[in-house]
């Protein structure tokens, strides 16, 4: 695709959330997201310019280089989750990633992702959705 629409945000360091990072990048995350005398909304987004200068799949895909899919639905404070999809949203999904896959060959499995667990948003924003693309079942 030729456009970019900044949907993701600020990054994750994705070699700290799955537990790989070598000691060398685990310092530099550190001294990154702990550098005193700025506040903590400048540290992320440094964080997450660090992780913009590697390239995918080192880090988690960004605004550059990935398709945001936008499923509305409304946030629950009490259950810190969204509501569950629609049948008709959870079919339009699936057909929409099936074609994204097949065009971009994608595999859903590894190239697929939840926005909460990318991004510093809401932990569970597009679990329920990608779990449902994984079994076909919604909780």
């Amino acid at each position: 695709m030729l456009k970019a629409c900044w949907h993701v945000g600020i990054l994750l360091p994705r070699c700290q959330i799955e537990k790989n990072c070598n000691p060398k990048e685990l310092k530099t995350i550190f001294a990154l997201i702990h550098e005193k005398g700025i506040g903590f909304g400048q540290r992320a987004r440094n964080l997450s310019r660090h992780e913009t200068n590697k390239s995918y799949p080192l880090r988690y895909p960004s605004n550059t280089d990935s398709i945001g899919i936008e499923v509305v639905g409304k946030f629950l404070p009490s259950e810190k989750s969204f509501e569950k999809p629609t049948p008709q949203q959870l079919k339009s999904l699936k057909w929409l990633v099936e074609i994204l896959a097949k065009e971009y060959n994608l595999d859903i499995k590894s190239d697929v992702y939840a926005h909460g667990a990318i991004a510093r948003k809401e932990v569970s924003e597009g679990a329920q959705l990608l779990q449902y693309l994984f079994s076909g079942v919604i909780r």
